[in-house]
């Protein structure tokens, strides 16, 4: 699991979502780099592993179901960061946390002043 912390109240942009999909990129390779597959006991032959990231009020994940087979891990499905990215544009838009683009940003600045 990752934590970034969430300063600007101004929404969902670019900079938000490729930092959600590298926090869940990072968490699920601690499975490698922490070599978890090679201390499960012989008899687990199915895992699922989730990688979760937090970013304010913003969350994303990554998740894949493996299969050991003749000794090695292989990934049978998986859930990337771009399907989730995908589920987080609707969700966030129906709780009026919708991305905007740096000229919708922009736009609504020059208004404002």
């Amino acid at each position: 699991m990752k934590h970034y912390e969430h300063k600007k109240k101004a929404g969902y942009r670019e900079k938000e979502e490729s930092l959600l999909s590298k926090g869940t990129n990072e968490a699920l390779d601690h499975r490698d780099t922490r070599h978890y597959g090679a201390v499960m006991p012989e008899g687990v032959t199915t895992t699922c592993e989730y990688g979760i990231s937090f970013l304010g009020p913003y969350c994303g994940v990554e998740a894949r179901m493996l299969n050991r087979v003749h000794g090695e891990w292989v990934t049978q499905t998986e859930y990337s960061a771009d399907d989730d990215e995908k589920r987080r544009k609707v969700a966030y838009k129906s709780m009026g946390l919708e991305r905007k683009t740096r000229d919708e940003e922009e736009y609504e600045g020059s208004a404002n002043n």
